[in-house]
């Protein structure tokens, strides 16, 4: 079976829910700071160290900052982030993932703005 992982955290329940047999479709989180364990966690990413190729997996719903500003996105304010105004960016918006990319990924940000990209298409 496959499961969505909405208020993710640090992947508490997708880690018994994976020794259970299920398999993550994909995770969503807002805090850039629990995020960054789950991507430890279950994705093998160290966002503190990874470079852009390591984080085709990790993917920001808004933030007030560009995707090579990784030290700043840890660092965002959540609900400073939330919103897809002029002055936010969506990895989203910017690389439109395929359906097969977004599998076993981690969404960063606000489930509304994924709602939003969503009804733009």
């Amino acid at each position: 079976m496959n499961h969505i992982e909405l208020f993710a955290g640090c992947g508490g329940l997708s880690l018994g829910l994976e020794k259970s047999g299920f398999e993550l479709l994909l995770a969503n989180e807002l805090s850039p700071m629990a995020s960054e364990t789950f991507a430890y966690n279950h994705l093998g990413v160290n966002l503190s160290e990874s470079s852009s190729s390591d984080m085709s997996k990790v993917l920001w719903l808004s933030s007030q900052y560009a995707r090579a500003d990784l030290s700043n996105r840890l660092r965002e304010n959540p609900q400073e982030a939330v919103g897809l105004a002029k002055h936010h960016t969506s990895d989203l918006i910017d690389q439109k993932p395929a359906d097969s990319q977004l599998r076993r990924s981690l969404l960063i940000g606000s489930i509304k703005d994924l709602n939003d990209i969503i009804d733009e298409d």
